[in-house]
């Protein structure tokens, strides 16, 4: 083996082929493995903390980020003599915050470089020349920019110059906005700022869902009611709107999905609500009537508090990821209560003593930020909608869209298990 959570593999020119090993994200075991094709063997391990890289023939640009100090590094690496070249691949100054992808071009040797900030807000792509130096950047192109590619054809896509108030595709707009404690809460990811009031993160939620930059739900029970310009179709047996997170293998943190139709028509989400129902819906393992209530911490960085008309009580413990912010939403009441349907927990830990490894297994459809963006399973059918009572209703067609976060987990390093979304698309349109 090559060690723990092998990430990047890529060829030199002179058929050698290296890993980057990522290992334990708070640890210090990273490295860079060269293994000899013809043997199939490694060859070399370089003690070099790797977390990503790229080669561009004799030149490998090595990339590290390290989660503890949250600072990087991008050396130049000399493949045929196996030395560093240059201790810094950037040369005029330009910073990074989390270097998240890089990529060489093969047509003229600029390297690429994107951005993701703290994984949850629109990152950007920057091009530097070999000798380090920026010459372009394009911001907010996405969530996790990581992979670029090239190609020596001339783009044919034109620019889309229509008017920015016509109908969209996507939901524009955030009437509800209430996150659960955790530790993306009083960060942009929660739409705050510091001094913010409820009125002003839910106005700030608004704008940030236009972009489509990414959400947190926070823990259990944190929600969030996003409205369309046009009512959604029900096309029977099709799927009719998607939800995109940030869910990806092993990482899923799933909220249920409510829809509502504005049958008064009078532009308000004061309608009645239906489920979708999801695969987990008529499990014996959820729980109904689910209600959680979590205290406001003292002082403000310590774990929040919380407990469950189950009988228990725990915590959203604070991780060495986010030691700066309160985990507590600092624009409500000293406590706040949830209500809903708690799934099943997701996560199952397979490292070993040593090394944790939290996966988290999705549920098989019906649930946002389950599946990623590109899975068939981030789309869902109207037709899935059950009444209070669990009996299938008919719709036909939706103007509204809840979702909540629908589990209360925490695993281990990683923290609690917050769903995320930047937007809901209406596939009909």
């Amino acid at each position: 083996t090559v060690g723990d959570n092998p990430g990047k593999i890529c060829a030199d020119a002179y058929g050698d082929v290296y890993v980057a090993v990522r290992g334990n994200p708070t640890g210090n075991n990273q490295s860079l493995i060269r293994i000899d094709s013809r043997t199939d063997n490694i060859a070399d391990s370089y003690t070099d903390r790797v977390m990503n890289f790229a080669v561009d023939n004799e030149v490998a640009y090595l990339c590290n980020y390290d989660y503890n100090t949250k600072s990087s590094q991008i050396k130049v690496f000399d493949v045929q003599t196996e030395t560093v070249l240059r201790e810094n691949f950037i040369t005029d100054g330009t910073k990074l915050t989390t270097p998240y992808g890089i990529h060489v071009n093969p047509y003229n040797g600029n390297v690429y470089i994107t951005d993701a900030y703290n994984y949850t807000v629109t990152g950007d792509v920057l091009c530097f020349n070999p000798q380090g130096e920026l010459q372009f950047r394009l911001n907010d192109v996405g969530i996790n920019p990581n992979t670029v590619v090239f190609s020596d054809k001339t783009s044919l896509s034109e620019v889309n110059t229509g008017e920015p108030d016509v109908p969209s595709a996507f939901a524009g707009k955030v009437w509800e906005y209430t996150p659960a404690p955790g530790q993306f809460i009083n960060t942009l990811t929660s739409a705050y700022k510091e001094g913010f009031t409820a009125g002003q993160v839910l106005a700030y939620a608004d704008e940030q869902i236009k972009k489509r930059s990414l959400l947190t739900l926070g823990g259990f029970g944190g929600n969030i009611i996003l409205g369309f310009d046009h009512t959604v179709k029900n096309i029977v047996g099709a799927y009719d709107f998607k939800i995109y997170g940030n869910a990806y293998e092993g990482s899923s943190e799933p909220g249920i999905v409510l829809v509502s139709k504005d049958v008064n028509n009078n532009g308000l989400p004061d309608d009645e609500w239906y489920e979708l129902a999801g695969s987990e819906y008529r499990s014996d393992k959820v729980i109904n009537e689910y209600e959680i209530t979590y205290y406001r911490p003292v002082p403000l960085l310590a774990n929040v508090r919380w407990t469950d008309n189950q009988g228990r009580e725990g915590s959203i413990p604070r991780n060495s990821f986010h030691k700066e912010n309160s985990y507590y939403p600092l624009w409500v009441d000293d406590k706040v209560t949830f209500r809903g349907t708690l799934l099943p927990n997701n996560a199952i830990n397979e490292g070993n003593t040593e090394v944790e490894q939290w996966i988290r297994y999705p549920f098989l459809w019906g649930y946002a930020d389950n599946h990623s963006n590109n899975s068939e399973y981030s789309q869902f059918k109207i037709d899935w909608v059950v009444d209070e009572k669990g009996n299938p209703a008919m719709l036909d067609g939706i103007n509204f869209v809840k979702i909540y976060c629908a589990v209360n987990q925490v695993c281990g390093w990683a923290g609690e298990t917050s769903t995320e979304i930047s937007a809901v698309e209406d596939l009909h349109y």
